[in-house]
Protein backbone atom coordinates (compact mmCIF):
# COMPACT_ATOMS: atom_id res chain seq x y z
CA UNK A 1 0.00 0.00 0.00
CA UNK A 2 1.19 3.39 -0.84
CA UNK A 3 2.35 6.04 2.28
CA UNK A 4 -0.21 8.39 1.46
CA UNK A 5 -3.01 5.51 1.14
CA UNK A 6 -1.71 4.73 4.76
CA UNK A 7 -1.88 7.67 6.07
CA UNK A 8 -5.15 8.51 4.69
CA UNK A 9 -6.49 4.93 6.21
CA UNK A 10 -5.11 6.18 9.33
CA UNK A 11 -6.46 9.89 9.43
CA UNK A 12 -10.23 7.62 8.82
CA UNK A 13 -9.90 5.50 11.27
CA UNK A 14 -9.52 2.72 9.23
CA UNK A 15 -5.97 1.26 9.61
CA UNK A 16 -6.32 -1.75 11.79
CA UNK A 17 -4.24 -4.73 13.05
CA UNK A 18 -1.11 -5.08 12.03
CA UNK A 19 -0.71 -2.28 9.93
CA UNK A 20 -2.17 0.18 12.19
CA UNK A 21 0.59 -0.85 15.06
CA UNK A 22 3.07 -0.50 12.58
CA UNK A 23 2.15 2.93 11.90
CA UNK A 24 1.55 4.24 15.48
CA UNK A 25 5.15 2.74 16.25
CA UNK A 26 6.80 4.84 13.24
CA UNK A 27 4.44 7.88 14.75
CA UNK A 28 6.11 7.91 18.07
CA UNK A 29 9.79 7.49 17.15
CA UNK A 30 9.78 9.67 13.53
CA UNK A 31 9.22 13.06 14.19
CA UNK A 32 9.10 14.34 10.66
CA UNK A 33 6.53 11.58 9.81
CA UNK A 34 4.54 12.51 12.57
CA UNK A 35 4.91 16.26 11.36
CA UNK A 36 3.75 15.30 7.80
CA UNK A 37 0.69 13.25 8.72
CA UNK A 38 -0.31 16.07 11.00
CA UNK A 39 -0.01 18.19 7.87
CA UNK A 40 -2.13 16.02 5.57
CA UNK A 41 -4.62 15.61 8.04
CA UNK A 42 -4.89 19.61 8.40
CA UNK A 43 -5.69 19.41 4.71
CA UNK A 44 -8.17 17.12 4.20
CA UNK A 45 -10.17 18.45 7.54
CA UNK A 46 -10.12 21.86 5.06
CA UNK A 47 -11.14 20.47 1.75
CA UNK A 48 -13.92 18.50 3.85
CA UNK A 49 -14.55 21.64 5.63
CA UNK A 50 -14.91 23.47 2.80
CA UNK A 51 -17.26 20.76 1.33
CA UNK A 52 -19.84 20.70 4.31
CA UNK A 53 -19.54 24.85 4.30
CA UNK A 54 -21.04 24.84 -0.01
CA UNK A 55 -23.42 22.00 1.08
CA UNK A 56 -24.13 23.74 4.24
CA UNK A 57 -25.31 26.64 2.00
CA UNK A 58 -27.64 24.14 -0.20
CA UNK A 59 -29.40 22.87 2.95
CA UNK A 60 -29.80 26.30 4.18
CA UNK A 61 -31.87 26.96 0.46
CA UNK A 62 -33.83 23.82 1.61
CA UNK A 63 -35.14 25.39 4.63
CA UNK A 64 -35.37 29.01 3.32
CA UNK A 65 -37.94 27.29 0.60
CA UNK A 66 -39.64 24.99 3.18
CA UNK A 67 -40.41 28.00 5.52
CA UNK A 68 -41.46 29.71 2.64
CA UNK A 69 -43.95 26.97 2.07
CA UNK A 70 -44.86 27.07 5.63
CA UNK A 71 -45.80 30.70 5.73
CA UNK A 72 -47.43 30.25 2.54
CA UNK A 73 -49.90 27.98 3.72
CA UNK A 74 -50.50 29.85 6.84
CA UNK A 75 -51.56 32.71 4.52
CA UNK A 76 -54.31 30.70 2.78
CA UNK A 77 -55.26 29.23 5.88
CA UNK A 78 -55.68 32.93 7.18
CA UNK A 79 -57.19 34.14 4.19
CA UNK A 80 -59.71 31.28 4.79
CA UNK A 81 -61.02 32.27 7.88
CA UNK A 82 -61.37 35.72 7.05
CA UNK A 83 -63.30 34.47 4.52
CA UNK A 84 -65.64 31.77 6.88
CA UNK A 85 -65.85 34.88 8.93
CA UNK A 86 -66.83 37.47 6.75
CA UNK A 87 -69.69 35.24 5.36
CA UNK A 88 -71.12 34.45 8.62
CA UNK A 89 -71.28 38.07 9.50
CA UNK A 90 -72.80 38.23 6.21
CA UNK A 91 -75.62 35.37 7.41
CA UNK A 92 -76.33 37.01 10.96
CA UNK A 93 -76.77 40.33 9.49
CA UNK A 94 -78.75 39.35 7.18
CA UNK A 95 -76.98 42.61 4.89
CA UNK A 96 -75.06 41.95 2.42
CA UNK A 97 -71.55 44.50 1.47
CA UNK A 98 -72.59 46.66 -0.94
CA UNK A 99 -71.33 45.12 -4.68
CA UNK A 100 -68.83 48.10 -4.63
CA UNK A 101 -67.54 47.32 -1.12
CA UNK A 102 -63.13 46.70 -0.31
CA UNK A 103 -64.08 43.70 1.26
CA UNK A 104 -66.24 42.01 -1.66
CA UNK A 105 -63.43 43.26 -3.90
CA UNK A 106 -60.79 41.88 -1.31
CA UNK A 107 -61.94 38.40 -0.81
CA UNK A 108 -62.21 37.35 -4.56
CA UNK A 109 -58.71 38.42 -5.23
CA UNK A 110 -56.67 37.12 -1.97
CA UNK A 111 -57.34 33.67 -2.42
CA UNK A 112 -55.87 32.92 -5.60
CA UNK A 113 -53.13 35.57 -4.83
CA UNK A 114 -52.32 33.35 -1.91
CA UNK A 115 -52.74 29.86 -3.89
CA UNK A 116 -50.24 31.92 -6.52
CA UNK A 117 -47.80 32.33 -3.95
CA UNK A 118 -47.77 28.45 -3.32
CA UNK A 119 -47.44 27.17 -6.50
CA UNK A 120 -43.98 29.33 -6.69
CA UNK A 121 -42.71 28.70 -3.44
CA UNK A 122 -43.54 24.67 -4.72
CA UNK A 123 -41.86 25.15 -8.06
CA UNK A 124 -38.87 26.83 -6.48
CA UNK A 125 -38.78 23.71 -3.89
CA UNK A 126 -39.17 21.09 -5.94
CA UNK A 127 -35.89 22.93 -8.34
CA UNK A 128 -34.02 21.93 -5.26
CA UNK A 129 -32.31 19.02 -5.57
CA UNK A 130 -33.09 16.66 -2.38
CA UNK A 131 -29.95 16.61 0.31
CA UNK A 132 -28.89 13.03 -0.06
CA UNK A 133 -28.92 11.47 4.09
CA UNK A 134 -25.16 11.02 3.76
CA UNK A 135 -24.61 14.35 3.03
CA UNK A 136 -26.71 15.62 5.86
CA UNK A 137 -25.29 13.75 8.16
CA UNK A 138 -22.04 15.66 7.29
CA UNK A 139 -23.67 18.64 7.70
CA UNK A 140 -25.21 17.77 10.94
CA UNK A 141 -22.53 15.59 12.59
CA UNK A 142 -20.32 17.47 15.07
CA UNK A 143 -18.60 15.50 17.99
CA UNK A 144 -19.65 15.99 21.11
CA UNK A 145 -17.28 18.00 22.93
CA UNK A 146 -14.07 16.47 24.97
CA UNK A 147 -15.26 17.60 28.60
CA UNK A 148 -12.96 16.26 30.92
CA UNK A 149 -10.02 17.10 29.00
CA UNK A 150 -11.10 21.02 28.93
CA UNK A 151 -11.68 20.67 32.81
CA UNK A 152 -8.69 18.77 33.36
CA UNK A 153 -10.12 15.77 34.72
CA UNK A 154 -8.96 12.56 32.75
CA UNK A 155 -7.91 9.72 34.48
CA UNK A 156 -4.83 8.17 33.12
CA UNK A 157 -6.71 5.31 31.60
CA UNK A 158 -9.55 7.98 30.05
CA UNK A 159 -6.36 10.20 28.17
CA UNK A 160 -5.45 7.92 25.50
CA UNK A 161 -9.06 7.26 24.32
CA UNK A 162 -9.69 11.13 24.37
CA UNK A 163 -6.44 11.91 22.62
CA UNK A 164 -7.89 9.54 19.17
CA UNK A 165 -11.00 10.87 19.96
CA UNK A 166 -9.80 14.49 19.45
CA UNK A 167 -7.71 13.59 16.24
CA UNK A 168 -10.80 11.81 14.88
CA UNK A 169 -9.36 8.19 15.09
CA UNK A 170 -12.90 7.35 16.12
CA UNK A 171 -12.17 3.49 15.23
CA UNK A 172 -9.36 3.34 17.84
CA UNK A 173 -11.42 5.79 20.42
CA UNK A 174 -13.95 3.43 19.90
CA UNK A 175 -11.47 0.50 21.29
CA UNK A 176 -10.12 2.44 24.40
CA UNK A 177 -13.65 3.84 25.41
CA UNK A 178 -15.10 0.22 25.35
CA UNK A 179 -12.10 -0.97 27.62
CA UNK A 180 -12.89 1.54 29.90
CA UNK A 181 -16.31 0.73 30.08
CA UNK A 182 -15.39 -2.77 31.15
CA UNK A 183 -13.89 -1.08 34.21
CA UNK A 184 -16.21 1.28 34.86
CA UNK A 185 -19.42 0.39 33.49
CA UNK A 186 -21.52 3.68 35.09
CA UNK A 187 -19.65 6.32 33.88
CA UNK A 188 -22.71 7.72 31.11
CA UNK A 189 -19.81 10.38 29.35
CA UNK A 190 -17.88 7.66 28.54
CA UNK A 191 -20.37 5.30 27.09
CA UNK A 192 -21.34 8.49 25.09
CA UNK A 193 -18.25 9.26 23.47
CA UNK A 194 -17.93 5.50 22.71
CA UNK A 195 -21.00 6.14 20.90
CA UNK A 196 -19.86 9.22 19.21
CA UNK A 197 -17.01 7.25 18.18
CA UNK A 198 -18.91 4.09 16.72
CA UNK A 199 -21.08 6.37 14.78
CA UNK A 200 -17.92 8.57 13.25
CA UNK A 201 -16.16 5.34 12.51
CA UNK A 202 -18.81 3.74 10.41
CA UNK A 203 -20.63 1.52 12.41
CA UNK A 204 -24.13 3.32 12.89
CA UNK A 205 -25.77 0.06 13.78
CA UNK A 206 -23.46 -0.12 17.35
CA UNK A 207 -23.91 3.08 17.93
CA UNK A 208 -28.14 3.10 18.25
CA UNK A 209 -27.28 0.54 20.73
CA UNK A 210 -24.66 2.21 22.71
CA UNK A 211 -26.86 5.13 22.96
CA UNK A 212 -30.49 3.08 23.69
CA UNK A 213 -28.23 1.89 26.70
CA UNK A 214 -27.49 5.38 27.73
CA UNK A 215 -31.05 6.61 27.38
CA UNK A 216 -32.31 3.26 29.12
CA UNK A 217 -30.72 4.97 32.33
CA UNK A 218 -33.29 7.78 32.07
CA UNK A 219 -31.64 9.96 34.69
CA UNK A 220 -28.48 10.76 32.88
CA UNK A 221 -27.58 14.32 32.34
CA UNK A 222 -26.24 13.06 28.92
CA UNK A 223 -29.72 11.63 27.55
CA UNK A 224 -30.39 14.45 25.75
CA UNK A 225 -27.13 13.94 23.44
CA UNK A 226 -27.51 10.22 23.30
CA UNK A 227 -31.20 11.19 21.65
CA UNK A 228 -29.58 13.62 19.10
CA UNK A 229 -26.94 11.48 17.92
CA UNK A 230 -29.24 8.37 17.92
CA UNK A 231 -31.26 10.51 15.31
CA UNK A 232 -28.00 10.95 13.28
CA UNK A 233 -27.09 7.11 13.60
CA UNK A 234 -30.58 6.50 11.61
CA UNK A 235 -29.79 9.11 9.16
CA UNK A 236 -26.64 7.57 8.68
CA UNK A 237 -27.65 4.37 8.58
CA UNK A 238 -30.52 5.06 5.72
CA UNK A 239 -32.91 4.28 7.98
CA UNK A 240 -35.12 7.73 7.28
CA UNK A 241 -38.34 6.67 8.91
CA UNK A 242 -36.64 6.00 12.61
CA UNK A 243 -34.42 9.04 11.50
CA UNK A 244 -37.71 11.55 11.53
CA UNK A 245 -39.37 9.53 14.53
CA UNK A 246 -36.37 10.26 16.50
CA UNK A 247 -36.60 13.94 15.55
CA UNK A 248 -39.82 14.62 16.04
CA UNK A 249 -39.73 13.36 19.24
CA UNK A 250 -37.30 15.94 20.29
CA UNK A 251 -38.68 18.56 18.42
CA UNK A 252 -41.84 18.22 20.74
CA UNK A 253 -39.51 19.55 23.46
CA UNK A 254 -39.09 22.96 23.52
CA UNK A 255 -36.18 23.00 26.30
CA UNK A 256 -34.48 19.80 24.76
CA UNK A 257 -30.99 21.18 23.82
CA UNK A 258 -31.01 20.25 20.27
CA UNK A 259 -34.85 21.13 19.88
CA UNK A 260 -33.65 23.85 17.31
CA UNK A 261 -31.33 21.40 15.70
CA UNK A 262 -34.03 18.59 15.06
CA UNK A 263 -36.07 21.22 13.50
CA UNK A 264 -33.86 22.11 10.71
CA UNK A 265 -33.09 18.71 10.13
CA UNK A 266 -36.81 17.32 10.05
CA UNK A 267 -37.40 20.22 7.97
CA UNK A 268 -34.22 19.54 5.51
CA UNK A 269 -35.42 15.65 5.54
CA UNK A 270 -38.92 16.63 4.67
Amino acid sequence: MEPMDLIEQYIEGKLQGEALTAFEARLNRDALFRKEVEEIRTLIEGIRYAGEQAFARKVQEWENAARLLEDANSSVRNTLMAQGMEAGRVRSDQEPAPAGSPRRKWLPIAIPAAAAIILLVWGIFALLPAPAPQELYAVYFQPYPDLLTTMSVTTENQQPALTFYNQGDYETAAKKFEEILQQSPQDDLIRLYLGVSQLQAGHPQQAIHTFEELMALGSSAYTEPAQWYKALAYLKAGQLDLCRQSLEEISHDPGHDYHQKAKKLLRALK
